[in-house]
Protein backbone atom coordinates (compact mmCIF):
# COMPACT_ATOMS: atom_id res chain seq x y z
CA UNK A 1 0.00 0.00 0.00
CA UNK A 2 0.97 3.44 -0.58
CA UNK A 3 0.05 6.24 2.39
CA UNK A 4 0.09 9.56 1.36
CA UNK A 5 2.24 11.69 4.03
CA UNK A 6 5.39 13.95 4.20
CA UNK A 7 8.69 12.26 4.98
CA UNK A 8 11.24 13.61 8.38
CA UNK A 9 13.23 15.45 5.79
CA UNK A 10 10.78 17.17 3.85
CA UNK A 11 9.06 18.68 7.44
CA UNK A 12 12.45 19.39 8.66
CA UNK A 13 13.19 21.48 5.69
CA UNK A 14 9.65 23.42 6.25
CA UNK A 15 10.41 23.99 9.65
CA UNK A 16 13.90 25.48 9.22
CA UNK A 17 12.53 27.35 6.23
CA UNK A 18 9.61 29.24 9.01
CA UNK A 19 12.26 29.54 11.47
CA UNK A 20 14.59 31.45 8.66
CA UNK A 21 11.45 33.63 7.47
CA UNK A 22 10.37 34.31 11.34
CA UNK A 23 13.86 35.41 11.79
CA UNK A 24 14.26 37.58 9.36
CA UNK A 25 10.70 39.40 10.03
CA UNK A 26 11.89 39.75 13.69
CA UNK A 27 14.56 41.74 12.60
CA UNK A 28 13.01 43.72 10.23
CA UNK A 29 10.17 44.59 12.40
CA UNK A 30 13.17 46.01 15.22
CA UNK A 31 14.60 48.37 12.86
CA UNK A 32 10.90 49.76 11.37
CA UNK A 33 10.22 50.30 15.46
CA UNK A 34 13.39 52.42 15.93
CA UNK A 35 12.83 53.80 12.69
CA UNK A 36 9.22 55.18 13.65
CA UNK A 37 10.73 56.84 17.19
CA UNK A 38 12.92 58.50 15.03
CA UNK A 39 10.45 60.06 13.08
CA UNK A 40 8.39 60.83 16.36
CA UNK A 41 11.50 62.78 17.89
CA UNK A 42 11.78 64.41 14.31
CA UNK A 43 8.65 65.58 14.61
CA UNK A 44 8.95 67.07 18.11
CA UNK A 45 11.79 68.77 17.17
CA UNK A 46 10.16 70.01 14.55
CA UNK A 47 7.29 71.22 16.57
CA UNK A 48 9.71 72.83 18.91
CA UNK A 49 11.19 74.99 15.96
CA UNK A 50 7.72 76.01 15.04
CA UNK A 51 6.95 77.29 18.40
CA UNK A 52 10.14 78.88 19.50
CA UNK A 53 9.48 81.15 15.86
CA UNK A 54 5.51 81.36 16.38
CA UNK A 55 7.38 82.80 20.43
CA UNK A 56 9.70 84.75 18.81
CA UNK A 57 7.42 86.92 16.39
CA UNK A 58 4.47 86.71 18.42
CA UNK A 59 7.30 88.74 21.33
CA UNK A 60 9.26 90.55 18.91
CA UNK A 61 12.51 89.07 19.41
CA UNK A 62 15.07 88.79 16.76
CA UNK A 63 17.46 86.29 18.99
CA UNK A 64 17.07 82.94 20.60
CA UNK A 65 16.32 83.57 24.63
CA UNK A 66 18.91 82.57 27.23
CA UNK A 67 17.74 79.09 29.35
CA UNK A 68 17.85 81.47 32.14
CA UNK A 69 15.22 83.63 30.95
CA UNK A 70 12.06 81.24 31.04
CA UNK A 71 12.55 81.39 35.26
CA UNK A 72 13.50 77.72 35.04
CA UNK A 73 17.24 77.99 35.79
CA UNK A 74 19.64 76.31 33.79
CA UNK A 75 19.03 73.61 31.08
CA UNK A 76 15.14 73.64 31.86
CA UNK A 77 13.43 70.48 30.93
CA UNK A 78 10.75 71.61 28.00
CA UNK A 79 7.80 70.80 29.52
CA UNK A 80 9.00 73.31 32.06
CA UNK A 81 9.48 75.72 29.79
CA UNK A 82 5.35 75.04 28.26
CA UNK A 83 3.87 74.82 31.23
CA UNK A 84 4.89 78.14 32.44
CA UNK A 85 5.19 80.39 29.50
CA UNK A 86 3.30 81.63 26.48
CA UNK A 87 5.63 79.27 24.68
CA UNK A 88 3.09 76.25 25.60
CA UNK A 89 0.69 78.98 23.75
CA UNK A 90 2.36 77.06 20.78
CA UNK A 91 3.22 73.76 21.89
CA UNK A 92 1.79 70.96 23.67
CA UNK A 93 3.91 68.94 26.37
CA UNK A 94 6.14 66.49 24.84
CA UNK A 95 5.49 62.91 25.86
CA UNK A 96 8.33 60.78 26.99
CA UNK A 97 9.68 58.75 23.96
CA UNK A 98 7.97 55.03 23.72
CA UNK A 99 10.80 52.79 25.38
CA UNK A 100 12.69 55.59 27.34
CA UNK A 101 9.82 56.43 30.00
CA UNK A 102 12.53 59.09 31.28
CA UNK A 103 12.91 60.86 28.19
CA UNK A 104 13.28 64.63 28.15
CA UNK A 105 13.78 66.97 25.93
CA UNK A 106 15.93 70.04 27.57
CA UNK A 107 16.73 73.21 26.11
CA UNK A 108 20.57 74.68 26.31
CA UNK A 109 21.42 78.32 25.33
CA UNK A 110 24.22 79.16 27.84
CA UNK A 111 24.88 83.17 27.98
CA UNK A 112 27.92 82.29 29.58
CA UNK A 113 29.23 79.50 27.30
CA UNK A 114 28.85 81.31 24.04
CA UNK A 115 31.13 78.94 21.72
CA UNK A 116 30.77 75.43 21.90
CA UNK A 117 33.64 73.46 19.97
CA UNK A 118 33.29 70.47 17.93
CA UNK A 119 37.01 69.57 16.85
CA UNK A 120 35.71 66.75 14.53
CA UNK A 121 33.72 68.93 12.41
CA UNK A 122 36.13 71.73 12.61
CA UNK A 123 32.72 73.43 13.45
CA UNK A 124 32.44 76.21 16.66
CA UNK A 125 29.11 76.71 16.82
CA UNK A 126 27.61 79.49 18.75
CA UNK A 127 24.03 78.33 19.41
CA UNK A 128 21.12 76.84 20.78
CA UNK A 129 20.35 73.03 21.54
CA UNK A 130 17.46 70.50 22.42
CA UNK A 131 19.18 67.94 24.68
CA UNK A 132 17.57 64.58 24.68
CA UNK A 133 17.98 62.77 28.03
CA UNK A 134 17.27 59.04 29.20
CA UNK A 135 17.72 57.50 25.43
CA UNK A 136 20.43 55.18 23.75
CA UNK A 137 22.66 55.66 21.59
CA UNK A 138 21.22 53.30 19.04
CA UNK A 139 17.99 55.82 19.38
CA UNK A 140 20.67 58.89 18.07
CA UNK A 141 21.11 56.53 15.38
CA UNK A 142 18.59 56.44 14.14
CA UNK A 143 17.76 59.70 14.73
CA UNK A 144 20.66 60.82 12.63
CA UNK A 145 20.03 58.42 9.98
CA UNK A 146 16.35 60.19 9.91
CA UNK A 147 17.09 63.56 9.64
CA UNK A 148 20.55 64.39 9.54
CA UNK A 149 23.96 63.13 8.00
CA UNK A 150 24.17 59.58 9.57
CA UNK A 151 27.72 60.78 11.07
CA UNK A 152 27.41 61.62 15.09
CA UNK A 153 30.09 63.89 15.45
CA UNK A 154 29.35 65.92 12.94
CA UNK A 155 25.63 67.91 11.66
CA UNK A 156 22.71 68.89 14.27
CA UNK A 157 22.20 65.50 15.47
CA UNK A 158 25.22 64.65 17.72
CA UNK A 159 25.47 61.97 20.56
CA UNK A 160 27.01 63.39 23.72
CA UNK A 161 29.24 60.39 25.50
CA UNK A 162 30.14 62.39 28.18
CA UNK A 163 26.82 62.82 28.82
CA UNK A 164 25.23 60.27 27.45
CA UNK A 165 22.16 62.09 25.55
CA UNK A 166 21.02 63.41 22.09
CA UNK A 167 22.41 67.22 21.03
CA UNK A 168 20.03 68.65 18.00
CA UNK A 169 21.52 71.77 17.28
CA UNK A 170 18.55 74.31 16.49
CA UNK A 171 20.54 77.24 15.55
CA UNK A 172 24.23 77.69 14.82
CA UNK A 173 23.66 80.93 15.87
CA UNK A 174 22.06 82.86 18.86
CA UNK A 175 19.96 84.68 16.07
CA UNK A 176 17.00 83.36 15.09
CA UNK A 177 16.36 82.24 11.14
Amino acid sequence: MNKGGFTIVELIIVVTVIGILASISVIAFNGTQERAKANLIAEDLKNIEDAFSLYATKSNIADWPYENSFGQGTNPNMNNIIANTSLGNYLSPLKPIKGYSSSTYIYDNDPSDPDETFKSCGQNLNGVNIRISGVDQKMAQALDSAIDDDNLNCGRVRWLSSDSMIKYILSESRVMH
